[in-house]
């Protein structure tokens, strides 16, 4: 009789098991799916727009957070030196809803010619802890961020300002 009920609980026990395994890689790629998501909301670009068309060195350096969550630990990077150390913007942490931008005055000439030179990309981490890379408008996961060399908002001595967004998520 025990002997019976035993295999009557491990024919039970173990679809229930499946199911439970089933269920939980369902909803780690959906997790995934979702991150990925939430992720290709951070974006950035240089602004050198005129209104009358005319072309002009960048002016403003922006990253725009619409995503509900935070985007820490944001570089902007150009990958120019054949060093492999890459001079960046630090944004530290945009939050929600949020557009951070850097005026570059002067220095929109150096960063054209900076991006000519190579590409900028954007690093951030999401609040789990998964580092993105954002260039060339895709987003992917990273495995590290490059290797560091100076801050340029500190080097051109740039201030950053904040702006609400509207509509995010």
């Amino acid at each position: 009789m025990n002997t019976t009920l035993s295999v009557l609980a491990n024919l039970f026990a173990i679809p229930a098991l499946i199911i439970g395994l089933l269920t939980y890689a369902d909803q780690r790629e959906s997790g995934e799916i979702n991150a990925k998501k939430e992720a290709g909301r951070v974006n950035f670009w240089r602004d050198a727009s005129t209104t009358d068309g005319s072309s002009r060195p960048s002016t403003t350096l922006v990253v725009e957070n619409r995503s509900l969550t935070s985007a820490e630990h944001a570089v902007v990077v150009t990958k120019t030196a054949p060093s492999g150390v890459y001079d960046y913007f630090d944004f530290s942490l945009v939050p929600p809803c949020t557009r951070e931008t850097y005026d570059l005055g002067d220095n929109g000439k150096r960063l054209d010619t900076l991006e000519q030179m190579g590409e900028l990309e954007l690093y951030f981490q999401d609040p789990a802890g998964q580092l993105w890379k954002s260039g060339n408008g895709a987003v992917t996961q990273a495995h590290s961020l490059p290797e560091l060399g100076d801050d340029y908002a500190i080097k051109w001595k740039l201030s950053n300002k904040f702006m609400p967004l509207e509509a995010c998520g």
